[in-house]
This record gives C-alpha cells, sequence and structure tokens, in this order.
C-alpha cells in the first residue's frame, strides 16, 4: 500500500488486523471498554516525514477519554507517545545537523 493512500478508520482497522492478527487494539471488546464506535474515529497523517498514522476521536468517550492512537505506516504497528516523541527528536536534531 503507497504511503500517500488516502485512509479510512476502516482500512487502518482492516491493515492493523492483516498485520497484527493477535492484536487487540479494535477488538469488540476493547472498543466496547472504551465506549467507542468505528464511526467516532478519523485518521490524519503524523509524526516526522509523515511516517506514522494518527487515529483520533472525533467525540470524547467514556470518561471523556479522547487520546489519539498511532500506527506505524510501514507495519502499521501500535506506536506509542513516548516512541513518537523520541522520532520527533530524532528528526529535529538531523535537520539542525544539517543546517
Amino acid at each position: 500500500m503507497s504511503k500517500s493512500f488516502y485512509m479510512t478508520a476502516s482500512n487502518l482497522k482492516q491493515e492493523y488486523l492483516e498485520h497484527n492478527p493477535g492484536g487487540f487494539f479494535f477488538t469488540r471488546a476493547t472498543m466496547k471498554f472504551f465506549g467507542d464506535t468505528m464511526r467516532n474515529y478519523g485518521v490524519r497523517s503524523a509524526g516526522g516525514d509523515d511516517q506514522f498514522w494518527e487515529l483520533y476521536r472525533k467525540r470524547p468517550v467514556r470518561n471523556g477519554h479522547q487520546s489519539s492512537a498511532y500506527f506505524c505506516k510501514e507495519t502499521f504497528r501500535r506506536v506509542y507517545e513516548w516512541e513518537l516523541q523520541a522520532s520527533f527528536k530524532q528528526d529535529n536534531e538531523e535537520t539542525s545537523q544539517s543546517s
């Protein structure tokens, strides 16, 4: 799949499940626990060099939970906040060294 492909929440779910057969992120039980529905998700590019997909909630769910989830565009592996921060830091260091 091309990186420039227009990604929807349903497409991201399908790719995630194909690449992570034991993954739990989009399971019925997980989504029910948080009060999520696929309709409440949106997807946009994120990260340095747009290397991640950001799955964001359009409206808060149970207990006001509204945080985003991130996925690698190459592997569709779930990426956590600390990994994103390390990626942004590395991109910034590379940019400052080339200046």
